[in-house]
């Protein structure tokens, strides 16, 4: 199998996942549009063949959660996951040198219709790639894990008592009810244990990380 065609599984209400054999180098366009049950999808790993995720290819997937996409791919088409609004983040590797209109991380405003950044939507990828680039014009949040550190949470490139300082505030709002003031960016770099929380412990291991380098 080396080509899907378009539209192929378009609305296939009870298509929950997808894994994509390396043999497959086309995806037409549309192929999973409104596949609105479809949590995951892995396009392939380090023998994929595809090339080009295409015009629309998960548009108004409403579950996507999940999506891996190979060092195969070079560009991604207008709108490819417009709509995605259950997919908070997405690694968009070096290797794509193309990415279209509102192509990731986008959705229409069901009140005016606006289209409008996912809520909490990060960008990972590499400091100046086109991955980069995209997110800085689509005002997504971008990290870099090479740059980015967790518990860098100022990003100022160090990781001490500030860092922490800030996470205990955070924790502080968000055990009172309040809503946090952090970014999408700060939420990940501060969630240091990775259990999706931001808590105390998470400002013990900043110290504890600004201990150890302080007496290194």
């Amino acid at each position: 199998l080396k080509t899907i065609d378009n539209a192929a599984f378009a609305g296939c209400l009870g298509l929950e996942s997808i894994a994509i054999p390396s043999s497959v180098d086309t995806f037409g366009a549309k192929l999973f549009m409104s596949c609105t049950a479809l949590k995951t999808a892995d396009l392939g790993g380090e023998d994929a063949s595809l090339m080009v995720i295409p015009e629309s290819c998960f548009f108004s997937c409403t579950s996507l959660e999940e999506v891996r996409i190979p060092d195969s791919v070079t560009a991604i088409g207008r709108e490819a996951f417009f709509g995605c609004s259950s997919l908070k983040q997405i690694t968009i590797p070096s290797s794509v040198t193309y990415i279209g209109t509102n192509a990731i991380g986008k959705k229409y405003d069901t009140r005016s219709g606006a289209v409008e950044t996912v809520d909490d939507f990060l960008i990972f990828g590499k400091t100046g790639s086109v991955a980069n680039l995209y997110a800085r014009s689509s005002g997504i949040e971008f990290i870099d894990p090479e740059v980015n550190e967790l518990g860098d949470v100022d990003r100022d490139g160090f990781i001490d008592s500030t860092d922490a300082s800030a996470v205990l505030g955070e924790y502080a709002m968000l055990s009172t009810g309040e809503d946090g003031s952090f970014t999408a960016g700060q939420k990940y770099l501060a969630d240091v244990d990775g259990n999706g929380e931001i808590n105390s412990m998470d400002a013990s291991a900043i110290l504890i990380i600004y201990a150890d380098r302080a007496t290194s």
